[in-house]
């Protein structure tokens, strides 16, 4: 799910690589990060099963949602965080 755009990448690399290295406290909150965006493959995984299987992917895909909303968040906490 990473993307390569300037707000998580400067000069080829990473800000979760940057704060990773920076701290422990960077280390945990990009590990939140890497959490949150197993968590939505995961759903989107089940929600992709489901429509391949015509079933109902309602409930699937609202937390598809959710854990989407929650990536971005950790993404911008991750991107303020090695910005500082």
């Amino acid at each position: 799910m990473a993307e390569h755009d300037g707000e998580h990448y400067e000069g080829g690399e990473a800000w979760a690589d940057i704060l990773a290295r920076r701290s422990p406290e960077g280390r945990a909150v990009v590990e939140q990060l890497d959490r949150a965006e197993e968590a939505a493959l995961a759903i989107q995984e089940r929600v992709t099963l489901a429509l391949i299987e015509k079933r109902d992917v309602t409930d699937d895909f609202c937390a598809f949602e959710a854990a989407l909303t929650e990536v971005l968040r950790m993404r911008s906490k991750v991107y303020r965080m090695a910005r500082q």
